[in-house]
């Protein structure tokens, strides 16, 4: 048997989560995974599990937390994916969008050719 455990940072991802999980069972009769969800602070979450994740998943404008924290929960071989999009964007977005990116990761944003790029360092 496979699991498959999952934390959401919102309420509303996690139902959407489940009823995934559930047509993935239904879809999936012959697989035998295991699901196993569940939503609170990221950050709290991420450091209650001792033996990693494989796959450590990041919203990078949506972080409430420093982005070393889901390094640290990724398993040994682990994977941490990181989505700069948000930060990449904020330059381009206007004062409140920057004002968020600064507040977040204390990072000051602009508009630039090289906008995906500043978002990962950003968020490293």
């Amino acid at each position: 048997e496979k699991s498959v455990e999952v934390l959401a940072n919102e309420p509303n991802d996690l139902t959407r989560l489940e009823a995934n999980a559930a047509a993935f069972s239904t879809t999936h009769p012959a697989r035998d995974v295991a699901f196993s969800l569940a939503s609170g602070d990221a950050a709290a979450l991420l450091e209650t599990r001792e033996a990693g994740f494989d796959v450590v998943d990041v919203d990078a404008f949506g972080l409430s937390f420093d982005p070393a924290v889901a390094v640290a929960a990724a398993a040994d071989g682990g994977v941490v994916l990181l989505a700069t999009t948000g930060a990449a964007a904020a330059g381009a977005r206007g004062e409140a969008a920057r004002a968020a990116l600064k507040k977040r990761l204390g990072c000051d944003a602009c508009r630039t050719p090289a906008q995906n790029e500043l978002g990962l360092r950003m968020l490293l």
